[in-house]
Protein backbone atom coordinates (compact mmCIF):
# COMPACT_ATOMS: atom_id res chain seq x y z
CA UNK A 1 0.00 0.00 0.00
CA UNK A 2 1.70 3.33 -1.13
CA UNK A 3 -0.85 5.57 -1.29
CA UNK A 4 0.56 7.03 -4.43
CA UNK A 5 3.67 8.10 -2.52
CA UNK A 6 6.85 8.29 -4.15
CA UNK A 7 10.12 7.55 -2.61
CA UNK A 8 10.89 11.45 -2.12
CA UNK A 9 8.10 12.05 -0.27
CA UNK A 10 8.74 9.52 1.62
CA UNK A 11 12.52 10.73 2.25
CA UNK A 12 10.74 13.76 3.36
CA UNK A 13 8.17 12.25 5.56
CA UNK A 14 10.95 10.54 7.71
CA UNK A 15 12.96 13.75 7.80
CA UNK A 16 10.36 15.60 9.47
CA UNK A 17 9.58 12.72 11.70
CA UNK A 18 13.07 12.70 12.71
CA UNK A 19 12.89 16.29 13.34
CA UNK A 20 9.86 16.35 15.22
CA UNK A 21 10.59 13.05 17.52
CA UNK A 22 14.26 12.37 17.62
CA UNK A 23 16.29 9.77 17.04
CA UNK A 24 15.47 8.52 20.17
CA UNK A 25 12.00 8.17 20.20
CA UNK A 26 11.78 7.47 16.36
CA UNK A 27 11.63 3.93 16.72
CA UNK A 28 9.21 3.88 19.78
CA UNK A 29 7.29 6.04 17.68
CA UNK A 30 7.03 3.69 14.33
CA UNK A 31 6.69 0.58 16.92
CA UNK A 32 3.67 2.23 17.79
CA UNK A 33 2.28 3.44 15.11
CA UNK A 34 3.22 -0.36 13.21
CA UNK A 35 1.24 -1.70 15.73
CA UNK A 36 -1.79 0.73 15.81
CA UNK A 37 -2.07 0.17 11.55
CA UNK A 38 -1.78 -3.72 12.10
CA UNK A 39 -4.65 -3.69 14.76
CA UNK A 40 -6.88 -1.51 12.12
CA UNK A 41 -6.02 -3.75 9.85
CA UNK A 42 -7.68 -6.78 11.84
CA UNK A 43 -10.18 -4.72 12.90
CA UNK A 44 -11.10 -3.97 9.05
CA UNK A 45 -10.58 -7.57 8.15
CA UNK A 46 -12.73 -9.15 10.61
CA UNK A 47 -15.61 -6.28 10.06
CA UNK A 48 -15.18 -7.10 6.63
CA UNK A 49 -16.09 -11.09 7.32
CA UNK A 50 -18.90 -10.13 9.77
CA UNK A 51 -20.49 -8.10 6.85
CA UNK A 52 -20.35 -10.43 4.48
CA UNK A 53 -22.10 -13.45 7.18
CA UNK A 54 -24.34 -10.76 7.55
CA UNK A 55 -25.29 -10.44 3.69
CA UNK A 56 -25.89 -14.40 3.31
CA UNK A 57 -27.72 -15.07 6.48
CA UNK A 58 -30.01 -12.08 5.38
CA UNK A 59 -32.15 -13.95 3.23
CA UNK A 60 -32.94 -16.97 5.64
CA UNK A 61 -33.56 -14.43 8.41
CA UNK A 62 -36.08 -12.71 6.19
CA UNK A 63 -37.55 -15.98 5.22
CA UNK A 64 -37.85 -16.97 8.83
CA UNK A 65 -39.25 -13.68 9.69
CA UNK A 66 -41.99 -13.75 7.24
CA UNK A 67 -43.07 -17.34 8.09
CA UNK A 68 -43.74 -15.54 11.70
CA UNK A 69 -45.80 -12.89 10.22
CA UNK A 70 -47.94 -15.40 8.89
CA UNK A 71 -51.30 -16.54 10.58
CA UNK A 72 -50.64 -20.16 11.24
CA UNK A 73 -52.49 -22.64 8.75
CA UNK A 74 -55.52 -23.86 9.99
CA UNK A 75 -56.65 -27.19 9.36
CA UNK A 76 -59.75 -28.37 8.37
CA UNK A 77 -62.23 -29.06 10.50
CA UNK A 78 -64.07 -32.84 9.76
CA UNK A 79 -67.32 -32.77 9.16
CA UNK A 80 -69.75 -33.53 12.21
CA UNK A 81 -71.06 -37.35 11.63
CA UNK A 82 -75.02 -37.34 12.30
CA UNK A 83 -74.49 -40.86 13.46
Amino acid sequence: MSFGIGPLEVGVILLVALLVFGPHRLPDFAQTVGRTLAEFRRTLSQLSVDLNDDALARPARRDRLAAQDRPPQSRPTPPDDPQ
